[in-house]
C-alpha cells in the first residue's frame, strides 16, 4: 500500500536531487532546484527533507507534487507512530 496517490511513474535514474540550504535566516528544502518548503530552523528542514525523500522513493518526481505529498506523509507517519 502506498501512502501517496501517484500521478505518474518515473525511472529511478530521473530521481530529483533534494537539498537543504540556508536562505535569509532560515532553511529551504529544494527538490530539483525548486524550493518546496521553508523552515525557520535546521531541525525543521531536516524533518521536511525526510518527507521529501519519502515522496521521491514512492515515485513522485515533480517538485509541486512532492511538496503537496510531504504534508500527507507527515500526517500518516504521526498516525502510525512512525515519526522521528
Amino acid at each position: 500500500m502506498t501512502a501517496v496517490a501517484l500521478e505518474r511513474y518515473a525511472p529511478r535514474e530521473s530521481m530529483p536531487q533534494i537539498v537543504i540550504q540556508s536562505v535569509g535566516g532560515g532553511f529551504a528544502v529544494s527538490v530539483g532546484g525548486q524550493a518546496v518548503r521553508f523552515c525557520g530552523d535546521e531541525l525543521g528542514a531536516h524533518h521536511w527533507g525526510k518527507h521529501a525523500f519519502e515522496a521521491v522513493n514512492q515515485g513522485l518526481r515533480r517538485p509541486g507534487e512532492i511538496g503537496r505529498a510531504m504534508r500527507r506523509l507527515c500526517l500518516i507517519a504521526t498516525r502510525h507512530n512512525l515519526h522521528h
